[in-house]
């Protein structure tokens, strides 16, 4: 609990009213529980300000307002209640004394996190972030959920311009950092790979002392990450370079959707059944491997966490589809390097491996030539046939060249696809988040 008085003194500004006490926050006056502190943010498209009374209805102990005319609970008064909320949360999360690893990455950050709480929750209760609330409202959300029960805390950190990351570092206050990678994806606010490398080191500029770094040893900025965080603990991970957790006698199975390999580490050697496809995907396991390791977790407790993990949803999740084929539902977001990773991860299975594409988001001045080097890359990795939609697509199409088509609307690609597959097709699902490509999945899987 925390009192208004107390988060007055924070934010260095001053209340209206009872000094109540509040727990957690609350954005959306709809969803709002009982007790929280309900924040009025104001957006392009709404005002949280014409909420209060909704927001006192549902039970709000008090408000965080810019302007206190319309006050009808105990109010916060500040000049930006978006940037107050993230220094309140900063303060709620320094009254918890616990680990708290961050997570950010072009591609794997949900994936990664997903299968660190796997692991942690083997041992002790963890706060985890939930859905997408990666940004500088899902972030503060996510620490105002910090209870006296939690032990660990994994929190995703994503962002489209420069500085969001190191706000969000700086109000967390991270024991363990993860990069995962470095890609071409937000090229639109970070104008080039380098200038996405350097957001993504922002990470490290919230780091409590002793703080671990963990690092992709075969990423292209790996050097520069290392340099970044000299004087912290380093923690390597890698198949190509020289890493401290990697990954040997590798094999993938389709049939029961499972990669199997020995995962080495400082600790020892274990291996591992990991029941999910993509040699990414043994990427993201050796990635949560060296961030529990960095927390002195027994390697037996990876092992179990790893191996209990469940495909996470649109992300290389293996589906029946209609006429016993197989779908790769990997629609929860796209950019060129997931989109390679999950066209290698089925180019090995046997069958006709169909792709259906759409556009890829937020890549800038590169965005006609990347969609038109994804048409190359599936041709010469088994692609037999794309099925596309989207403006930018129609470059993949031509890139492709024979048995490629471009479709005007879902729905005649849809029925194109319903009427050609069949037993022995793989079909890979693969597009950015505004596409809402598991349009396409919903359609094609077999119902139980």
């Amino acid at each position: 609990m925390m009192k208004l008085s107390s988060a007055a003194v924070s934010l260095d500004t001053t209340y209206l009213g009872d000094d109540v006490e509040f727990r957690g926050c609350s954005t959306d006056s709809r969803n709002l529980n009982p007790g929280e502190l309900f924040i009025a943010i104001k957006g392009e498209h709404f005002d949280g300000h014409d909420f209060l009374m909704n927001a006192k209805q549902r039970g709000a102990a008090a408000a965080m307002v810019i302007n206190a005319d319309q006050q009808c609970l105990p109010t916060l008064v500040v000049q930006d209640t978006r940037r107050a909320m993230g220094k309140l949360a900063g303060t709620w999360r320094s009254g918890f004394a616990i680990p708290l690893i961050a997570i950010t990455g072009s591609n794997g950050k949900t994936t990664v996190k997903e299968m660190l709480v796997s692991i942690l929750s083997l041992k002790a209760p963890v706060l985890a972030t939930v859905r997408n609330f990666n940004n500088d409202i899902g972030v503060p959300l996510t620490l105002f959920g910090l209870g006296s029960e939690h032990r660990y805390a994994v929190v995703e950190m994503g962002a489209n311009h420069p500085d969001e990351i190191s706000w969000l570092s700086t109000i967390t206050r991270p024991t363990v950092a993860l990069i995962t990678q470095c890609a071409p994806a937000h090229l639109e606010g970070f104008g080039s790979m380098e200038g996405v490398a350097m957001a993504k080191a922002e990470i490290f500029d919230g780091f409590d002392p002793g703080g671990v770094a963990i690092i992709n040893a075969d990423d292209d900025f790996a050097e520069f990450w290392r340099n970044r965080v000299t004087g912290f603990k380093q923690l390597s991970f890698g198949l190509k370079n020289q890493a401290d957790v990697t990954a040997k006698s590798i094999s993938q199975s389709i049939t029961t959707g499972t990669n199997n390999f020995e995962l080495s580490t400082p600790a020892g050697i274990i291996d591992i059944e990991l029941p999910m496809l993509g040699l990414h995907n043994i990427m993201n396991a050796m990635a949560a491997t060296a961030c529990a390791l960095a927390l002195e977790i027994d390697l037996k407790l990876i092992k179990q966490g790893l191996e209990m993990m469940k495909p996470v949803k649109g992300r290389l999740e293996m589906k029946k589809g209609l006429n016993n084929s197989r779908i790769i539902d990997d629609t929860y977001n796209a950019n060129p390097v997931s989109l390679t990773a999950a066209i290698k991860a089925i180019s090995s299975f046997s069958g006709r491996r169909w792709l259906v594409l759409g556009d890829m988001g937020e890549l800038g001045v590169q965005s006609e030539s990347l969609h038109a080097d994804a048409g190359n890359l599936a041709r010469v990795n088994g692609i037999e046939r794309v099925f596309a939609i989207g403006v930018l697509s129609q470059h993949a199409v031509r890139s492709f060249g024979h048995g490629a088509q471009h479709f005007s609307s879902m729905e005649t690609m849809i029925d194109a696809l319903k009427k050609e597959i069949a037993a022995d097709v793989i079909l890979l699902v693969k597009g950015s988040r505004s596409m809402k490509m598991e349009r396409v999945t919903s359609v094609l899987e077999m119902k139980n």
